[in-house]
């Protein structure tokens, strides 16, 4: 089996202690009202700058007679009521959960949202500046400026509100936050006056965020747009005879963008999660639904086949069916829990050793980590995980299991039946004939159930006794306690582990605790094999009753 080596001090068997979900609704309340206050405190400056504007140049200070201060508190409520109405929707969608997954399937949308309604701020705050430092300033010119601005922030958070709605990339509201953003830029250019022509650069910001999330295809339409809009602005405002070096420029980075953003692109292809080399066949067994479905769009979209399973039983029952190459899974999955499924699988298809099991772990922890490569898995990654990272374990574990199938069928492994030590039928833990005579006895209330789970509990709790008398150097007891273990163990059908619980009768008083200790190693390994197989009949008992 490829991947980590189990650690042998640590008990996979042990119930993992996952962190609580967070309090959802309270974190979302804080967080909207504290967007609403940052928002009002944000917009009050800009409020005061418009309303300036009426008490210049000898008005009289009534709204009616030039220069609206109502444009001020469109600008407040620009900066309030968007964060209050996006952190209100997080609140009722889970404002964790919601956002890390929008955060992992559409990270570029999301940071180019962000910027937008950012840059649309600081284009806010520029012009209130300009009203209130600039004592000469075009009134008129201001104002209109705000008038673009106001429409650019309603189409900014409109935009935002559907990528949290449908949580999923799309490219038409990529290319209609192209549009938006052209458009804006060329009306504040022609409205703002001279005063504005310092945003002209934000055309190469547009041109560079497109690149990044629609690679050279994004680029040449975003610096297509900017050169139509560059076009308009020099041909409106004269502004190619007063600042030709600006201009140009702005149109030499806009024409060589798109040139670069191949190399660019190719660059951080191999963080950003491109299309794999090879094609896998992917099981993902998680049970949140949306996380779900942003993992599943991952691996789709890198060209992989994914099939699904929202729940421990319907995990196992594509896992028996065979026919994958990787499987990931959710450490909050349940009935049964993950750690379960990955040690009977590992148990019931020993000939699928070398199938990738990687595990997704929420608050992942060293010892969580180790108890999860106990079990059975090859590795663990944190959620929510990073794009790239995924890919790259899928890619990694998958190739590894493919040449090792490879070098299985083609020969390249010599046969281990050459070894003279081979043995060509291996004993299994349990004894099936044994199981089915206790079944026999009460085939239809669940006897064979209640025996198992009862040897289960006085096993594990007979086990802790022997490593208590095998610390205080208590031979009688030790032997008492591996008599008794023997016995029930015989009951149900535990070959090879009363063999080993037999040797322990003979155990010499010198040297007991060194001998001991090899023992009771060798003991609690076999006790996880007869309960991993105990629970896969249990298993496949209900389910033959079912079927």
């Amino acid at each position: 089996m490829t991947g980590q080596t189990p650690d042998p001090t640590v008990d996979s068997d042990a119930e993992l202690d996952l962190p609580p979900p967070p309090p959802v609704r309270i974190t979302g309340w804080m967080v909207s009202m504290a967007a609403a206050v940052i928002g009002l405190a944000a917009g009050v400056p800009v409020w005061s700058g418009i309303w300036s504007l009426v008490w210049t140049d000898g008005r009289t200070g009534a709204w009616w007679s030039g220069g609206s201060p109502w444009l001020g508190l469109l600008s407040v409520l620009m900066f309030a009521v968007g964060p209050a109405a996006t952190g209100f929707l997080l609140w009722r969608r889970g404002i964790r959960r919601r956002w890390g997954e929008i955060a992992f399937g559409c990270g570029d949308e999301l940071t180019q949202a962000v910027a937008r309604i950012a840059s649309i701020a600081a284009m806010v705050l520029f012009t209130g500046g300009i009203a209130v430092l600039a004592g000469e300033a075009d009134h008129g010119r201001v104002e209109a400026a705000m008038m673009v601005l106001q429409g650019a922030s309603l189409a900014a958070w409109g935009l935002m509100f559907d990528l949290l709605c449908r949580g999923k990339p799309c490219r038409v509201r990529r290319m209609c936050g192209i549009a938006a953003d052209t458009l804006c830029i060329t009306l504040l250019l022609c409205a703002g006056g001279p005063s504005m022509q310092v945003w002209m650069f934000a055309y190469i910001w547009i041109a560079l965020g497109s690149a990044l999330s629609d690679g050279a295809l994004g680029a040449i339409v975003a610096a297509a747009a900017g050169a139509l809009g560059l076009a308009v602005v020099a041909m409106a405002t004269g502004v190619l005879s007063e600042a030709p070096f600006l201009i140009i420029g702005v149109a030499a980075g806009l024409m060589l963008l798109p040139a670069q953003a191949g190399g660019l692109i190719g660059a951080a292809s191999g963080r950003s999660g491109g299309t794999s080399k090879r094609k896998f066949r992917v099981l993902l067994a998680e049970d949140s639904g949306c996380g779900g479905r942003s993992l599943r769009r991952q691996l789709e979209r890198a060209g992989h086949t994914v099939h699904t399973a929202g729940n421990g039983d319907s995990a196992l029952d594509l896992l028996h069916r065979g026919g994958l190459d990787v499987m990931l899974i959710d450490l909050h999955l349940r009935n049964p829990s993950a750690l379960d499924i990955v040690r009977m699988y590992r148990f019931m298809r020993s000939e699928d050793a070398n199938l990738p099991i990687v595990g997704l772990a929420p608050g992942l922890s060293d010892t969580m980590r180790k108890r999860c490569v106990s079990a059975g898995m090859n590795e663990v990654l944190p959620m929510p995980v990073e794009g790239f990272r995924l890919l790259e374990a899928v890619d990694r574990l998958g190739a590894a299991s493919f040449s090792a199938r490879q070098a299985l069928e083609t020969g390249v492994i010599a046969s281990i039946s050459s070894h003279p030590r081979f043995s060509a039928i291996a004993e299994p833990s349990i004894d099936e004939d044994a199981l089915d005579a206790l079944q026999s006895l009460d085939p239809d209330n669940g006897f064979l159930e209640d025996v198992i789970s009862v040897f289960l509990i006085d096993g594990a709790e007979l086990i802790d006794a022997m490593c208590k008398a095998l610390n205080e150097g208590d031979v009688v007891n030790f032997r008492e306690h591996a008599d008794s273990l023997g016995s029930s163990s015989t009951h149900i059908g535990a070959i090879r582990l009363v063999k080993l619980l037999a040797r322990c009768r003979d155990m010499p008083t010198r040297g007991f605790k060194e001998e001991g200790n090899q023992r009771m190693l060798q003991i609690q390994e076999e006790f996880r094999r007869v309960r991993t197989a105990l629970q896969s009949h249990v298993w496949a008992l209900r389910h033959s009753g079912l079927n």
